[in-house]
């Protein structure tokens, strides 16, 4: 770093000519040291001197020839860019000073300096702003509401070319002494962190630990403290050396700060324990930091000792006004939940109950945390209105535009569709199926379309885009493909009912069916993405309990109409006030439970509930055994939309 042919090229240098050496300077470029040092301070040393570099920018007037020759003459680099070239100097090598003539076309002059001033690398370069005008006081103000540091007037004199040379010596003296004074900052930084920084691993320190936590709590605001403990370490070192061991500590080190929120502070506090630092969380909060942390660690990859590392943890939580009276009863709380995860286990995380009342374990943590802390991340992701909303192709989203103004071409959905090879197809052995052929076969998408019709060709599209969306899950994914078999076999069964419940007018049967719980993959998809091990038990309570409105949103989200976004919300609620759409998703799935209850129940469908309840949605109780017996056989042959 010391080396000055390594130094990065900086286009801000400050200096004054020092006696002997005509306008020579040390150069005030600075090599930025690490953020943290590993080992030590690094201080970069001086650069070397060599003479200031004074860069004009000429105008019409060309002062850049008279005083470059007289700068030259004083020992000074001078670079002179000029008509054309000015911007040059935003891409030339460093400059320790710049001359602007104001003789440019109007207003140039002005713009080019506060350029420079807003460039990166230029803001503390000195600027002095030039023009042989005799006298105009305009021209002074407007140049140092540009940026300038200096401006002077009637330069065309000889008594000021003389004015000129000292201004620009004390220009170059203060930038010196500016950046003697930054160096000074960066070597006093440089200590501070090197103070504050546990060398072998980077993070801080138990100084820096116990002076952030001592900062926290003083502030009166609620934290949690992680003590972190990696298990079994000592045989790591017996086994296979301290240089291994230091690579451990180096490992899960990183790993705490890459799982850490921003404003977490993470740091060494002896040996193999480490501090998580976490500011304004409760204990829910804090209990998934922890378990985050765990999980991180232990997927750890250390060939050198051929096996995972794990860590327990303690936690501990602080709140204002509570019986903490200082720091060190917090850490004594926290200590002690470590201590019992050690004791019972090792790689599981202990929550610490309130000051003098024993910690609480959790192993890893037990299932009432795990659902409480997997619902409260749940309900926040939920609440981004973003989290885990699958995109719809620009196909179908064309489909449904299409669907609001018919007399649009239907060879703008063709095209789309062509895009993919396999949803083409799709439509193609559909339209030339026994169910819509009519003797001739379909070769194209657009002829596919045409044949299937409006309605039919968005129904697909939309299903091929919430089976799509179901793409493979770490977690779950037999759930979710239950839910969108259940789903399709709704739509079949909504489309059959909507006559009757909803009228011939209502066209979105079949969607309101099919999509009605794509709320379920949602949930599900948001869950699977947590780092919070929940079972598929509290999966599913939680997946019933908010898919509604987890669905709704999607179908916001893919601009669906109203009465899809209805049906999502009101299903699961109470016949009486319910929209159209949700009607007809609950005589669906009342029928399909008909239908489900299998031959024998057809010989008393008037003593089930189901029966009850299609007929008090407007099913003829004499047309059920023929919707049953219709559902059935489509249900069998997998029918298509439409």
């Amino acid at each position: 770093m010391g080396n000055a042919s390594q130094a990065p090229r900086l286009t801000v240098v400050s200096a004054r000519p020092r006696s002997g050496v005509p306008g020579a300077v040390a150069l005030a470029s600075i090599p930025s040291g690490p953020a943290i040092p590993t080992v030590g301070p690094s201080i970069p040393a001086p650069s070397p001197e060599r003479p200031a570099r004074v860069a004009i920018a000429d105008g019409a007037s060309n002062l850049g020839g008279r005083i470059g020759d007289a700068l030259r003459e004083s020992g000074y680099d001078v670079v002179v860019r000029g008509p054309g070239e000015h911007y040059d100097l935003l891409r030339s090598e460093a400059a320790d000073l710049v001359l602007i003539d104001l003789s440019m076309p109007s207003g140039t002059g002005f713009e080019l300096c506060g350029e420079l001033r807003a460039a990166d690398g230029w803001a503390q370069t000195p600027i002095i702003l030039l023009s042989s005008a005799v006298e105009d006081k305009d021209v002074i103000v407007r140049g140092l509401m540009c940026g300038a540091d200096d401006c002077l007037i009637a330069v065309n004199d000889e008594d000021r070319v003389a004015e000129l040379q000292a201004r620009i010596r004390v220009q170059l003296r203060n930038k010196r002494e500016r950046d003697r004074m930054n160096r000074m900052r960066q070597e006093r930084d440089v200590y501070f962190r090197a103070a504050a920084t546990d060398t072998l691993t980077g993070v801080a320190n138990r100084r820096a630990l116990d002076s952030a936590m001592e900062r926290l709590f003083n502030t009166g605001r609620r934290f949690a403290l992680l003590f972190l403990d990696i298990d079994h370490f000592k045989r790591v070192n017996d086994e296979f050396g301290h240089a291994t061991g230091d690579e451990v500590l180096q490992k899960v080190s990183e790993c705490m700060r890459k799982n850490s929120r921003p404003n977490d502070f993470c740091g060494r506090f002896g040996g193999e324990e480490f501090v998580l630092l976490a500011p304004d969380v409760d204990a829910t909060t804090a209990m998934e930091l922890a378990e985050n942390q765990r999980q991180a660690i232990a997927a750890l990859s250390i060939p050198s000792i051929g096996r995972a590392v794990t860590a327990s943890f303690g936690v501990a939580t602080h709140e204002p006004g509570g019986a903490d009276r200082d720091v060190k009863s917090v850490c004594s709380r926290a200590d002690a939940a470590l201590y019992t995860s050690k004791k019972v286990g090792r790689n599981r995380v202990t929550l610490a109950a309130p000051h003098g009342s024993g910690p609480v374990v959790s192993l890893v943590p037990d299932a009432t945390t795990i659902r409480a802390t997997a619902e409260e991340l749940l309900v926040k992701e939920l609440a981004t209105g973003r989290a885990g909303l699958p995109l719809l192709p620009a196909s179908a989203a064309e489909a449904l535009r299409l669907a609001e103004d018919p007399r649009t071409s239907m060879s703008n959905i063709a095209k789309l569709v062509d895009h993919d090879p396999s949803l083409a197809a799709r439509f193609v052995a559909l339209a030339s199926s026994a169910a819509f052929s009519r003797g001739a076969r379909i070769n194209s998408t657009q002829g596919a379309l045409v044949r299937l019709g409006l309605a039919t060709s968005r129904d697909l599209l939309l299903r091929a885009a919430y089976e799509r969306s179901n793409g493979e899950l770490p977690k779950y994914q037999a759930q979710v493909s239950r839910s969108f078999d259940a789903s399709v076999r709704l739509a079949m069964a909504a489309r059959a009912v909507s006559r009757d419940v909803a009228g011939p007018s209502f066209q979105l049967a079949y969607l309101c069916g099919l999509l009605h719980d794509i709320g379920e993959a949602r949930v599900y998809r948001i869950l699977a993405s947590m780092k919070l091990e929940v079972d598929v038990e509290i999966a599913s309570e939680l997946v019933a309990k908010h898919h509604t409105q987890a669905g709704a949103d999607v179908a916001r989200a893919w601009r669906l109409p109203a009465a899809i976004v209805e049906a999502c919300l009101a299903h699961h609620g109470p016949v009486e006030g319910a929209p159209v759409s949700a009607r007809v998703v609950m005589a669906a799935t009342s029928l399909l439970h008909l239908v489900d209850a299998g031959e024998e129940a057809a010989a008393h469908l008037e003593k089930l509930p189901e029966f009850d309840r299609l007929v008090g949605l407007n099913v003829p109780g004499g047309k059920m055994p023929s919707l049953i017996a219709n559902l059935r056989v489509e249900l069998d042959e997998g029918s298509a939309p439409g």
